[in-house]
């Protein structure tokens, strides 16, 4: 069921539903702010916001396609968040997915997410859950040509500890047709062959916009034994090179392995470039394309001849175009 009726009543300041089951006790009330204590297996802190009623001129369908139409960008705190809506499933059944980009101190982060519409009582909300549990929340308030305004919102990653807040979340403008073709034929003319990198920053995990520093980590189980590993020497040595087909095909490769592979498709604002469906193939932010070198950065996994574990690095890679196409 999505929703369940009880009987409530107010005693002693607590919350009984059906006259028996104790929901919670209130701590504090606001118009803006309801806070309960709840006991279910640990006590916890739990903090309701009213659903307000808003006129639309829009449905959910209508809003999935506003949605689906351009990507997104929002701030909360010191991140910068951006969004970029699929159609497609992916982790969670009936959600469709996403790439949510994350950016603190000029260093990006990429995550997967899934995200849905729902309305309840008239009310828009946007949905988005992260590894199946997490889950951000987006109260519409407000539409126009190029921002939805929200109430109340919550975003997981960015918000760890916080309050939610009223967002605004923009509309990115996506370049013409002309432009991502011009984009699509530089990447697809050749071969690109890395000739230098720098490396922005390395050991960190971005969370409540703060730089935590950790040790390198035993390889990860998602990784297992079957996914190539991205070694620090085919930086060092300088043999990384990409190949992106007409055929959207998409590879990472080093001293003629092919490390990664997967369908990718360019941002609708042509700045990125994701792979549909979500792969061990990772995002890159395009900083500058020519018809002779490439600069993007993205987040590696970088592994170690001499040991088993890795450590995640943000890189700035400097890419010069090969003569002729290798056929893939």
């Amino acid at each position: 069921k999505d929703t369940e009726k009880y009987k409530f009543e107010l005693k002693d300041n607590k919350i009984l539903l059906n006259d028996s089951i104790s929901f919670g006790t209130i701590d504090s009330i606001t118009d803006n702010l309801l806070k309960l204590g709840i006991k279910s297996g640990i006590s916890s802190n739990n903090l309701f916001f009213p659903i307000k009623k808003v006129d639309y001129n829009i449905d959910t369908v209508e809003f999935k396609r506003l949605l689906l139409s351009n990507p997104w960008t929002y701030k909360i705190n010191d991140a910068k968040c951006r969004l970029d809506l699929m159609e497609q499933n992916w982790f969670v059944p009936q959600w469709s997915f996403l790439w949510s980009t994350q950016k603190i101190r000029n260093v990006e982060d990429f995550d997967v997410k899934d995200w849905t519409v729902k309305m309840y009582n008239g009310t828009l909300f946007l949905l988005m859950i992260e590894g199946g549990s997490d889950l951000s929340m987006f109260q519409i308030m407000g539409i126009n040509d190029s921002a939805l305004f929200t109430s109340a919102s919550f975003d997981t990653y960015a918000m760890f500890d916080s309050l939610p807040v009223d967002i605004v979340i923009n509309k990115i403008s996506s370049v013409d047709t002309q432009k991502m073709n011009q984009i699509k034929n530089l990447l697809t003319a050749s071969k690109w062959e890395l000739f230098d990198y720098e490396v922005l920053s390395k050991n960190y995990k971005i969370y409540d916009g703060i730089y935590r520093n950790f040790k390198p980590g035993k390889r990860s189980i998602l990784y297992g034994d079957t996914i190539k590993r991205v070694y620090e020497k085919y930086y060092l040595d300088k043999s990384i090179n990409y190949i992106f087909t007409k055929q959207s095909n998409g590879y990472l490769i080093a001293e003629n392995d092919t490390l990664r592979r997967g369908k990718w498709i360019i941002t609708k604002d042509g700045k990125y470039l994701f792979t549909n469906p979500p792969s061990f193939f990772n995002c890159l932010k395009i900083i500058e394309l020519s018809d002779t070198f490439m600069i993007c950065e993205q987040v590696q996994t970088i592994e170690f001849l001499d040991e088993r574990n890795y450590e995640k690095r943000y890189i700035r890679e400097k890419l010069k175009r090969q003569k002729t196409l290798p056929n893939k």
